[in-house]
């Protein structure tokens, strides 16, 4: 457990260079394939399946996040925190999963209003002189934009929905996971964190980026001198997506019940107008798809898996501050949405069901006139698209449906 009451890890460059050197040694490895998945228990036949949203990390990008939240919720006629069991995030979709619990209908509202102040009272304040004298690039207004948003520093993590923010401890020559929960940890979880923090600590440590802002130090629990205080950055430099974590939670935290959707939600890729960079990204971004995709299916095969990730036709820099580039971004995030292509559309067709009938897994292509088109899907490779539709289908190249009924 973690005492109440963070305090500002002092700041220098040759620190936050060895934060940035471990991100960086970690990329260049070999992903992990999967996380140990505990055991689940017999599900009941009783009990609905459950619902896990995940949310990327991405800075500023993160409105395009928020733009896909707010049509899911449009679409569906109900808050996000009354569809899903789960939800976890990174960063900046951290911070939106603690909002979604703590402040359900409102949340979007707010996490907007907290966008606004980050890119004003953050991004906007940049010196190369602060990154050479303390570490990091932006102003480290984050405290201040809480309050402001939130009314208090002090609120608790206490939540109606159960949620987490991953952040990064550093152990060794490596990274280990730090939860922000909203809930008290299963029993049977090996993963470290807290629920005895404030909403403060949770989005200093979630979104404390390293050359970007200072890390964040929370004094330990425990007795003796060999106690030390645990040093936190950002979530992404672990995990940009919270999605093997959440399905490890959701299996402890629901352990008769199997899964039922999994939707992820990326802050966007460099879409196919960036030419060669765009092909990098895409094939990335299929192949983290694909180790997800395998991640959920180990957990539940029936279960249906959505992975939504924006195509970008500007490269935005995830501190950007310019608004018209910023609103252009979100606008086209929203076109791409209401295009509404065959595989976005396959999720919004299920958030239309009523709430029971959603949240059994379905086989949205079982029945489809295209069924080898449907076990591409099953099988990753994407399927042809004509020309006209080629810059809408690149939007959300990976959204994919799992099923176990080809």
């Amino acid at each position: 457990m973690v005492r109440l009451g963070s305090s500002r890890t002092p700041g220098s460059l040759l620190h936050s260079f060895s934060w940035g050197v471990l991100f960086l040694t970690s990329k260049l490895q070999a992903p992990s394939e999967a996380i140990d998945l505990p055991t689940p228990s017999p599900p009941t036949e009783d009990l609905p399946p459950v619902n896990v949203l995940c949310l990327d990390g991405g800075g500023i990008r993160g409105r395009n996040q928020l733009a896909i939240v707010e049509e899911i919720e449009a679409v569906a006629g109900q808050p996000a925190s009354d569809m899903f069991d789960l939800v976890a995030g990174t960063s900046i979709g951290g911070c939106g999963a603690l909002f979604m619990s703590k402040y359900g209908s409102d949340a979007t509202r707010m996490a907007r209003a907290a966008m606004s102040e980050l890119q004003h009272t953050c991004f906007a304040d940049r010196s190369y002189r602060r990154l050479v004298r303390s570490g990091h690039l932006c102003a480290d207004k984050r405290r201040d934009f809480v309050s402001n948003v939130c009314g208090s520093t002090s609120s608790d993590l206490s939540g109606s929905l159960p949620a987490f923010a991953l952040a990064t401890q550093r152990q060794g020559m490596g990274f280990s996971p730090f939860l922000f929960r909203t809930y008290e940890a299963p029993v049977m979880s090996e993963l470290p964190g807290t629920t005895n923090a404030t909403l403060w600590q949770a989005v200093d440590a979630t979104s404390a980026a390293p050359f970007m802002f200072p890390p964040c130090t929370l004094p330990q629990c425990g007795s003796g001198s060999d106690a030390e205080p645990i040093v936190l950055a950002d979530g992404g430099c672990l995990a940009n997506d919270p999605l093997p974590y959440a399905l490890r939670e959701a299996r402890l935290l629901y352990p008769n019940r199997p899964l039922g959707m999994v939707v992820s939600i990326g802050t966007g890729i460099l879409g196919r107008e960036r030419g060669s960079e765009g092909k990098r990204a895409r094939a990335g971004e299929a192949r983290h798809q694909k180790r997800m995709r395998l991640l959920v299916r180990a957990a539940t095969p029936g279960a249906t898996y959505y992975r939504l990730q924006p195509a970008l036709r500007e490269d935005v820099s995830p501190i950007e501050t310019d608004e018209s580039t910023i609103s252009r971004m979100e606008n086209d995030t929203r076109r791409q949405m209401a295009l509404g292509i065959p595989r976005a559309r396959m999720l919004l067709q299920r958030l239309r069901l009523p709430p029971g009938e959603r949240r059994v897994s379905v086989c949205a292509n079982n029945h489809s006139k295209d069924k080898p088109l449907a076990r591409r899907v099953q099988s990753g490779r994407t399927p042809p698209v004509r020309e006209e539709r080629a810059v809408e289908a690149s939007a959300f190249l990976t959204l994919v449906s799992i099923h176990n009924c080809m």
